[in-house]
């Protein structure tokens, strides 16, 4: 099972990789939209992720841990947060909800996390991962629901949003009980965190091959 995670983290490094030079590729096409913010993540994120690789090779562990804790996992929900939140405003519709309050939320999450749970027996930051997970969640939910209150649903499968959105909800979504019960599972069931470790990597491969396929996608459009 070992060998079989390690194949799978390094994968997820790849697929971001492919992601990233899938983006680098459109980035005349995508220079003027919200998308090529989406590249220049996609290349931050997969540079944190070779170090991170690069580091645990090393045997780095500690460095290994705050990079993911203070820098890698904050840029991602961040990052996520923030383009839904440019998606959900670009529609020029009323929403109920206001989506930029989603990353102060999260922030807090975070500062609580570091602040007050860092100093319990926890090893990971679940708190802040689950917050950050189900606000994106909700903020997909608010922009498909906007998408279905609209004649752009008619064209919406061929942008690249729709692939981007269908990645980032499959992914956020079903590891959501993975990242929750992260600190429970490894002390507690370390058979089953495993087995669900397996089940995520492969799902954020998922992701960024959907991010991929809408790069090009869009590419053939």
């Amino acid at each position: 099972m070992v060998a079989i995670i390690m194949i799978l983290s390094i994968g997820v490094i790849i697929s971001e990789t492919i992601a990233a030079i899938a983006g680098i590729s459109q980035h005349r096409k995508l220079s003027d939209s919200l998308w090529s913010y989406l590249t220049y993540y996609l290349i931050w994120i997969s540079t944190l992720e070779w170090i991170g690789w690069l580091s645990r090779l090393w045997n780095k562990m500690d460095f290994n841990s705050r990079l993911y804790n203070y820098v890698s996992i904050p840029s991602e929900y961040l990052f996520f947060l923030w383009l839904l939140s440019q998606l959900i405003r670009s529609r020029k519709q009323k929403v109920l909800v206001v989506p930029e309050y989603s990353i102060l939320i999260y922030a807090i999450a975070w500062f609580f996390d570091h602040f007050y749970f860092s100093k319990q027996t926890y090893t990971f930051q679940s708190f802040s991962v689950t917050v950050g997970s189900i606000l994106m969640v909700i903020l997909i939910i608010v922009y498909l629901y906007q998408i279905v209150a609209s004649d752009y649903i008619l064209s919406f499968a061929k942008t690249i949003e729709f692939w981007v959105i269908l990645g980032i909800i499959s992914y956020y979504l079903l590891s959501l009980p993975y990242y929750g019960t992260y600190n429970t599972l490894t002390q507690n069931y370390k058979h089953i965190f495993e087995i669900y470790q397996v089940i995520v990597y492969c799902l954020s491969i998922c992701m960024y091959l959907l991010f991929t396929v809408g790069f090009l996608w869009q590419k053939k459009s």
